[in-house]
């Protein structure tokens, strides 16, 4: 799909079932990688990567998913930047990206599958920042 290196056995951009995926060649990787997750796990038994899927949580409890009175806990450490400037990030790439190429192209959600909702994007988004540097 898209110019990501690809290894054997790791789910990867060129590995994906979404043949548009390289319209979106200038996303971010992670933001990209979550959005495949997502697609991918709406495919449920018909995806390749429906083991690996089913094997994996449905996200993780980092930062990026804490509400704001939890992410307080952080001021004043090293933590507290990186944990707002993820959540953000990834609420901006929902915004600016994701949803409205959703709105674009109904297609984009596999037939059958209910509509990706922000809190799909976020859970994915997670795993892939609990997985990825």
């Amino acid at each position: 799909c898209c110019a990501c290196g690809s290894v054997e056995g790791v789910i990867t951009c060129r590995k994906c079932s979404h043949d548009e995926i390289e319209a979106a060649a200038a996303w971010r990787e992670k933001m990209l990688l979550a959005f495949i997750l997502m697609y991918e796990r709406a495919l449920g038994p018909s995806s390749p990567w429906a083991t690996y899927i089913a094997s994996i949580p449905l996200f993780e409890p980092v930062p990026l998913l804490w509400p704001a009175e939890c992410r307080q806990w952080l001021a004043g450490s090293e933590a507290a930047t990186p944990a707002n400037r993820d959540r953000d990030g990834a609420r901006a790439e929902w915004c600016d990206f994701v949803s409205p190429l959703l709105k674009r192209r109904p297609d984009a959600s596999p037939r059958g599958a209910p509509a990706f909702s922000e809190r799909d994007y976020l859970h994915a988004r997670s795993l892939v920042a609990s997985r990825t540097y």
